[in-house]
C-alpha cells in the first residue's frame, strides 16, 4: 500500500529500528546514475547487537532491505509474514539490471530482539565466508565512530532497556525471548 501511495519517482526501503547514513539515498542514486540502471542494492550492511556489544559484517550478497529503485520497476509486494523482501529482490534482479554497492557503513541493521527474524537467523547471516565480527576490544572504538555518524548513544540505551524489560516480562510469564 505504501508504494501505491508514494508520490515520488524513487522507492527506498526503510526499517524503523535500523540506521541509515544521511547520504544513503544520494550515494545509492549516484551509483544508479553512474551505471545507467534503475535499481541499487547494498552488498553488505553493518550488523549491530547493542545487548552483546557486538558488530559484524554479514557475508556479501544482495541485501534485500537496502533497495533503492525507480518506482516503475518495483513489482507488487506479496502478502507474506516473512520473506516478502526476498521475493521482491529476486523478482527485481531477474527482470532488471541492478548495481550492487559495497558500502556497509551506509546501513546499520540493529538486532534489537524485536526483529522479524530471530537472533539465530541474524547470527547465521554473519557467519561463513566473507563475514566478519569485531573483537571484544574493538567494540568501543567502533561504537564511538558509529555514534559520531549517527548519534546512537541514546538509541543503545533504549535498546538495552527495552531488552531488559522484555526479559523481565518473560521471567514473570514463564516464556523466553531467545
Amino acid at each position: 500500500m505504501s508504494i501505491a501511495r508514494a508520490r515520488g519517482s524513487l522507492i527506498c526501503q526503510w526499517d524503523d529500528d535500523d540506521l541509515h547514513h544521511s547520504r544513503y539515498v544520494d550515494t545509492m542514486v549516484g551509483f544508479m546514475e553512474a551505471n545507467a540502471v534503475g535499481v541499487a542494492f547494498l552488498m553488505q550492511c553493518t550488523m549491530w547487537w547493542p545487548s552483546r556489544r557486538q558488530f559484524a559484517l554479514p557475508r556479501q550478497r544482495i541485501l534485500e532491505g537496502s533497495i533503492v529503485a525507480d518506482r516503475s520497476l518495483i513489482p507488487i509486494y506479496p502478502s507474506l509474514a516473512k520473506g516478502e523482501d526476498t521475493f521482491l529482490t529476486m523478482a527485481t534482479v531477474q527482470r532488471h539490471a541492478v548495481v550492487a554497492v559495497h558500502a556497509p557503513q551506509l546501513y546499520v541493521y540493529t538486532v534489537t530482539g524485536e526483529n522479524t527474524w530471530d537472533e539465530r537467523h541474524m547470527e547465521s547471516m554473519s557467519e561463513g565466508e566473507g563475514s566478519a565480527r569485531c573483537a571484544d576490544e574493538a567494540y568501543g572504538p567502533i561504537f564511538d565512530r558509529l555514534d559520531s555518524l549517527y548519534g546512537v548513544a541514546d538509541y543503545q540505551r533504549y535498546c538495552l532497556n527495552a531488552r531488559a524489560n522484555r526479559e523481565s516480562e518473560d521471567q514473570w510469564s514463564g516464556t523466553s525471548s531467545m
